[in-house]
């Protein structure tokens, strides 16, 4: 099964990408590395990140600025909610969820 991702890096990035298997490398991206002044970096920092999904079209919301809109995909109609943390080999990544909102209009 796949699913979609959102990602942001450290630098104030984000991406948008369609996984489609277990291996990140062969994941399609949608919407690549975009820098945002709406993303809060380094280390300790914290964001709101909001994503809407109303049939194939999507919204994101970073900070509770909007930083995409507009974007169509049909790949997927209907799916499951997860998180995804990543890192690389320099160093630890450190990650904390709280306060998630699932809603349906």
């Amino acid at each position: 099964p796949g699913f979609y991702v959102l990602e942001i890096n450290n630098t104030g990035e984000y991406r948008f990408v369609l996984a489609t298997g277990h291996h990140p490398q062969k994941w399609l991206t949608l919407i690549d590395w975009t820098r945002s002044n709406a993303i809060v970096s380094g280390y300790g920092s914290s964001n709101t990140v909001l994503v809407m999904a109303k049939g194939p079209n999507f919204r994101f919301y970073i900070n509770q600025q909007l930083i995409k809109a507009g974007f169509t995909d049909t790949t997927y109609v209907s799916g499951l909610i997860g998180f995804l943390v990543g890192g690389d080999t320099r160093g630890g990544t450190e990650a904390v969820f709280n306060n998630l909102w699932v809603f349906q209009k």
